[in-house]
């Protein structure tokens, strides 16, 4: 079966290229567009244009005009001036509530890379005293979930080091490696990843394919190899611009790499934020952390994750392989949905299909015997003829590749071939379903849920709210393969609001 274009044409890992041909530096220009880091905020509605904020608005106690001219990341405070509120199962909007993110004071680099083996010697910051009739505003108290024995052991030291290399050596000097900074890169990956599959292999918030969360959050969607989008919401989102300060989680809905400039340093990075905070940062998997799709060098060319590793690796194609092998393995231990607060499903594509009968679709996917796949891709497309172990796969494919029905579309673009139960003809072709607003209810309800949130499709507003209110879609990296869509992130607080931030571009 073939998929369409817009992702990959084959099930299988596409032939690299000739040997003689010379690997050349992925074309990395295309993301260096002007981008003016105009943060807007408004309801998520299905309105693809987002609402602007007022000429010469600023929010804030900031004695500046709101912005920041320091950095490629560069840009307005965020401002939201509208939540949605989870009730009886759907996101309503609210009254005009502000979430403010301070840009960060420009950091000058240090005079030289990290290395494996620094000692980090900066004493700890002293808690600031507060006025006895002053509580500080933090939606819930920091938690600590420690994995290691001491409370920083030498995985999380070489975290904090790659993420402190990433989002200010490599930042400030645009983009750029020296020789010297990607083999060490390139060996701290290694460590990271078997670390990350450690993490996810113990995490006793995990129950099989799903982990269980709770709020507040922060939830990016799809990254696709956007370093800049990427390190603008972590800048922003962080206290101190390190997450372990931060009193908020990260979950991250999957789709690190292809398409991108960076999928190696994304990579990177997201591997060093679950080191280094392992009870606050949660990565999915998505249908492009997969080598199956994220190996197709004649599909992506120089945006394929495969022949940017190629490319990285100084010593050649044999340590690239390494490094992409090893990336994938920690892929594979990821877990594919997350549920928070016994509310909000999430996952990257979407919900398994279903065919009537018992609905134990959840039980499945938490049944702790559910396998770690390699490459996923399904056998049996008929789950009550299917046996638990094509259930499984089959399951998997659903989270990663289903789409919700464009309730927009007419038949001609997408005829509505949908059963009694909701699921049927999907654009992407194959294997692939879509799902409407019947099926979205029925495995809510079935499972007592409220709201589906996922990635997997631009939005050109960052983030769309469709299916009754019962579907959110998010998608974090904007400019997207030369469009001009927005990139957005949301907060999900304690107090059972949804906060929309996006960023826009020119």
């Amino acid at each position: 079966s073939v998929l369409n274009c817009s992702h990959t044409n084959s099930h299988t890992p596409a032939a690299m290229p000739e040997a003689s041909r010379p690997l050349q530096e992925p074309n990395r220009d295309s993301k260096r567009r002007r981008v003016d880091g105009r943060v807007t905020a408004g309801e998520v509605t299905a309105d693809p244009h987002p609402e602007k904020q007022p000429e010469g608005s600023t929010h804030g106690d900031s004695d500046t005009d709101g912005t920041t001219d320091e950095g490629p990341c560069a840009g307005k405070i965020m401002h939201i001036s509208r939540v949605l509120v989870i009730e009886k199962g759907h996101l309503r909007t609210s009254h005009a509530a502000d979430y403010v993110a301070t840009p960060q004071a420009p950091v000058d680099p240090p005079t030289q890379a990290p290395h494996e083996d620094d000692d980090d010697d900066t004493p700890p910051l002293a808690p600031q005293p507060q006025p006895n009739n002053v509580q500080p505003k933090l939606l819930a108290s920091p938690r600590s979930m420690k994995y290691f024995e001491s409370p920083e052991s030498e995985t999380e030291n070489l975290a904090a080091n790659v993420i402190g290399y990433l989002s200010r050596t490599f930042a400030q000097q645009r983009f750029q490696h020296s020789a010297a900074d990607r083999e060490w890169l390139q060996r701290s990956m290694l460590t990271l990843s078997r670390a990350v599959v450690e993490l996810s292999r113990s995490d006793p918030r995990k129950r099989g394919a799903v982990v269980h969360l709770r709020g507040p959050l922060f939830v990016l969607g799809d990254l696709h190899g956007d370093f800049e989008d990427m390190l603008f919401f972590m800048q922003r989102l962080t206290i101190l611009g390190d997450i372990r300060f931060t009193p908020h989680g990260f979950l991250l809905l999957g789709d690190y790499v292809d398409r991108g400039a960076w999928g190696v340093e994304v990579c990177a990075y997201v591997m060093a934020m679950r080191c280094l905070s392992p009870g606050t940062v949660t990565l999915l998997r998505g249908n492009h952390d997969d080598p199956m799709v994220n190996s197709a060098v004649t599909e992506y060319a120089q945006s394929s994750f495969r022949y940017q590793c190629y490319a990285f690796c100084n010593k050649g194609r044999e340590a690239g392989t390494q490094l992409h092998v090893a990336c994938n393995k920690m892929f594979k231990a990821l877990p594919l949905a997350a549920v928070v607060d016994d509310t909000l499903f999430c996952s990257h594509g979407g919900i398994p299909r279903y065919a009537g009968g018992v609905d134990d679709r959840l039980e499945v996917l938490q049944d702790p015997g559910f396998p770690e796949l390699p490459v996923v891709y399904p056998r049996c497309l008929d789950p009550t003829r299917a046996t638990l172990a094509e259930k499984q796969v089959l399951y998997a494919w659903d989270l990663m590749w289903s789409d919700p029905h464009d309730e927009d579309a007419t038949p001609a673009d997408t005829p509505n071939t949908h059963t009694e139960h909701g699921f049927g003809f999907n654009v992407r072709g194959g294997s692939c379903v879509s799902y409407n607003s019947t099926a979205v209810t029925t495995f809510l309800t079935n499972h007592g849920l409220s709201c589906l949130v996922r990635g997997h499709q631009e939005r050109p507003a960052g983030a769309r709210l469709s299916h009754n209110g019962r579907v959110l879609t998010l998608f974090s990296t904007s400019g997207y393969c030369g469009h001009s869509n927005n990139a957005a992130a949301v907060l999900f607080g304690a107090d059972r609001t949804v906060s929309y931030i996006t960023k826009s571009i020119g």
